[in-house]
């Protein structure tokens, strides 16, 4: 997927696609939209309250009443009480070019596929339709409190720190100017696996939440539980859910020690993944540190 940096080996998925994750959502906004349903944008919900017969949902604009309802906001509801001791957030930091697609013909690079490589903040990547390169990285910016702020649309540091990505996995191309860069934050679970369920408060709202930057490949597959789970349909959809609910384990520490050792972490498996890349043998603390790292949902391992 990448130039011609120092690969040991490498695995090909032939089975596999990419989806832009804007175009995917427009899409399906659009066959939601056709099939009757009523979308309703930029109306943040403020509150969400039940009542015997119904449950009641308020934004700034209007109110709206049901009779089940489903969080599926991601990122942006790890904040709330029930999440918070097991999801974290942090970003996913990407620079793109422009399009250079004489270069990319120069290179070979033309038809190239896009992927990943097997770094804990690993790197991602790939090549747009009209020639653009484009590589991002998971495991930026951390955030306080689970509380999203301006770092998580564009952060100076992280982009840097990828934009030396983008120079180590494509040397052929480091004369080519870094056009745009920005971020997006990730609900990051302790196993690298997200979990579906019901609030202890009201069993009639309903969620998903910790995909671990594995949102878009696992949006299919979540939809079907959820929709179960909304119909209360007893069948292998709902089994599976049950799955994903065992499958949660431990929890995160709270703030400030979620923040603080998160960030004493963080620094401890990029000093570790930087040395490896460098040909160097990692400090033996920045090593054990790393192990504290929560898992992806590629590198998934049980918590005792």
């Amino acid at each position: 997927m990448f130039g011609k940096g120092p690969y040991l080996a490498g695995v090909v998925e032939d089975r596999v696609t990419r989806a832009q994750p804007a175009m995917l959502a427009r899409g399906l906004r659009r066959v939601a939209i056709n099939m009757g349903v009523d979308v309703f944008e930029q109306s943040p919900v403020e509150h969400i309250s039940g009542e015997p017969d119904r449950l009641t949902v308020r934004t700034r604009e209007g109110v709206i009443t049901a009779d089940r309802v489903v969080l599926a906001a991601n990122a942006w509801m790890a904040h709330l009480p029930e999440f918070r001791p097991y999801v974290m957030v942090i970003s996913s930091d990407i620079v793109i070019t422009d399009p250079i697609p004489d270069l990319l013909e120069q290179h070979g690079f033309r038809n190239r596929p896009g992927g990943h490589n097997s770094r804990l903040m690993l790197n991602y990547g790939g090549i747009t339709p009209d020639g653009r390169v484009y590589v991002g990285r998971g495991g930026g910016t951390l955030a306080f409190a689970a509380r999203i702020g301006p770092a998580f649309d564009f952060s100076p540091k992280q982009a840097a720190e990828v934009t030396d990505d983008f120079r180590f996995l494509y040397p052929e191309l480091r004369d080519v100017p870094i056009a745009r860069a920005w971020a997006g934050p990730v609900d990051r679970s302790t196993t690298g696996l997200p979990w579906f369920g019901a609030l202890e408060a009201d069993a009639r709202v309903h969620y998903a939440i910790g995909y671990t930057g594995h949102g878009v490949g696992a949006s299919a597959l979540a939809g079907r539980i959820l929709a179960a789970a909304v119909l209360s349909h007893n069948d292998e959809w709902g089994s599976l859910a049950d799955c994903f609910r065992r499958a949660r384990q431990g929890r995160y520490p709270p703030e400030p020690l979620r923040y603080v050792a998160g960030r004493i972490v963080r620094a401890s498996v990029a000093r570790k993944e930087r040395a490896e890349r460098d040909g160097r043998t990692p400090w033996r603390i920045d090593k054990s540190l790393a192990r504290l790292a929560p898992a992806t949902i590629s590198d998934f391992r049980k918590r005792p």
